[in-house]
């Protein structure tokens, strides 16, 4: 029988953080999606990026990077409350809870096939970090991490999504 997944105080904390600056309107209005298609290992870096953005934020001292893995998915599904603070029903026309999510800004998606979720939001920033050129050209940054350090990715990451951000995202481009 499968059970719930376990409440995360952390998700939950960010979403009334969350909720509260909807309300002040102080919130990012970017958020970043992170794809690793190659089969072998890729360093999990949306921890560790969510961390460093946070750091950064000059809208208020509070942490408004969270990083959206399988797991916190799993816990919008099974805690309504969750959907509730983003004021996400369940069954919505607003997409899936990937494009939902990512809408919010302050997301940074590190899950398998994110990118086709989010490739038509031009304040998404699409990262893909694999061993071979991605095919298509819907991200904004390739990584190779078999030829860059771990400890680098994240500022690299961070530097190349803030200058993207300070362009106006995609938005400058059209």
């Amino acid at each position: 029988m499968n059970s719930p997944p376990h409440f995360d105080k952390a998700f939950s904390d960010w979403l009334v953080q969350r909720s509260l600056c909807m309300d002040l309107g102080e919130q990012s209005h970017y958020s970043i999606a992170i794809e690793s298609p190659c089969v072998v290992y890729q360093p999990r870096v949306a921890l560790s990026l969510a961390s460093y953005l946070s750091e950064f934020d000059d809208t208020t001292n509070l942490d408004h990077w969270i990083p959206i893995t399988d797991h916190r998915l799993q816990q919008l599904q099974a805690h309504p409350e969750f959907r509730e603070m983003l004021s996400h029903p369940k069954t919505s026309d607003l997409g899936t809870p990937i494009e939902y999510l990512s809408s919010q800004g302050g997301v940074i998606l590190e899950l398998p096939n994110c990118h086709q979720d989010t490739s038509k939001n031009p304040n998404v920033f699409q990262v893909s970090m694999s061993c071979q050129e991605p095919a298509g050209s819907n991200y904004h940054l390739w990584l190779n991490d078999k030829r860059i350090p771990e400890k680098t990715l994240t500022p690299m990451i961070a530097n190349a999504f803030f200058d993207w951000a300070s362009n106006g995202g995609d938005q400058a481009h059209s």
